[in-house]
């Protein structure tokens, strides 16, 4: 298990993560969270080797929280429940996740935000540059502190990264 960190410091600010393959990435973006553990997301398939590029939005659960609660910290669980299937959840809460299919050269993890600062802890720490390798049935955890009420928070696996 991996954990990833992000320390809001922009209400308005955005969170991407995502899935990445030599020319995609599958991604979800959290709008908000509560202490209750729901969440508003959206996901889409970028056009593009990075999580924030252009693409159409597939699924979305937009009728939650539509801000974080400033100094509120978070942890997002991602597990790449098969090589097809990918799932975020607020902890500690599976059963309120989102379930994203993912085509199978998605293997980086990347993460994009303005909302403040993502740190990758434990060994995925040398991989930060270049995305996190999710192996098939691989949990990573993502904690966010947010310092502000409002933000995004993009989750989404990738390939090849680039």
């Amino acid at each position: 298990m991996v954990t990833l960190a992000l320390t809001v410091t922009r209400e308005e600010g955005w969170m991407f993560l995502g899935l990445c393959g030599e020319a995609s990435c599958s991604a979800v973006g959290v709008i908000g969270a509560t202490e209750d553990n729901r969440f508003s997301f959206t996901s889409r398939v970028t056009s593009s080797n990075s999580v924030v590029g252009d693409g159409a939005v597939w699924q979305s659960q937009t009728r939650g929280p539509r801000r974080f609660v400033r100094g509120q910290t978070l942890r997002f669980i991602v597990h790449r429940r098969t090589e097809t299937l990918m799932d975020v959840w607020l902890e500690p809460a599976p059963s309120k996740k989102a379930t994203i299919p993912l085509e199978r050269d998605r293997k980086f993890l990347k993460v994009a935000t303005d909302a403040g600062n993502v740190e990758y802890l434990g060994a995925a720490g040398a991989l930060a540059d270049r995305g996190y390798r999710l192996a098939v049935a691989e949990e990573v955890r993502v904690e966010v502190r947010p310092s502000s009420a409002q933000g995004w928070l993009f989750v989404g696996l990738c390939g090849a990264a680039s």
